[in-house]
């Protein structure tokens, strides 16, 4: 066991806390606000930039950035607030223990999935092996099944950029 093995065990443990404290419908409506607010964030922060502008502090250079940060946030925070309505509709219906469960496999499948993309892109770019070295990967107990994760889930994902 190294360090990359601890961090996974880290991000577990984060991700059995989390979703079972937020439950599957508050896990959904974030990777959902997640979604959408990227996707939309750009096209909608055009409605936002001219108010944004007026704002006298503001160099020209950053109204751009901010106004798509500001409507990816309130986009976020709709689906936050979507998620916690529907998840008070489910504590009626007695599902509670169901939500927190499947919270935290969806947490869980949300935050490995991360961090396989994350470590396919440190290897294919870490040419010399200097930031997940051979060492590592061989040492780790995690790693064989972290690295393929993403790849297996989304098999259209291209991890080679020649």
């Amino acid at each position: 066991m190294n360090w990359f093995d601890i961090c996974i065990i880290i991000v577990i443990i984060y991700c059995i806390i989390k979703g079972y404290k937020t439950g599957l419908v508050k896990q959904l409506s974030t990777l959902a606000g997640l979604i959408v607010g990227a996707v939309l964030s750009g096209k909608l922060s055009i409605l936002i930039l001219p108010y944004v502008k007026h704002i006298k502090q503001i160099p020209d250079y950053m109204a751009a950035p901010l106004s798509y940060a500001l409507t990816f946030l309130i986009i976020i925070s709709s689906f936050y607030l979507l998620g916690t309505m529907m998840e008070e509709i489910l504590k009626t219906v007695k599902m509670g223990t169901i939500n927190k469960l499947a919270g935290i496999a969806l947490c869980l499948t949300k935050w490995l999935f991360a961090i396989s993309i994350a470590v396919n892109l440190i290897v294919q770019a870490d040419e010399h092996h200097q930031l997940l070295a051979p060492k590592i990967r061989n040492g780790s107990a995690t790693y064989k099944y972290i690295q393929p994760f993403a790849p297996k889930l989304v098999p259209f994902l291209k991890f080679s950029f020649d």
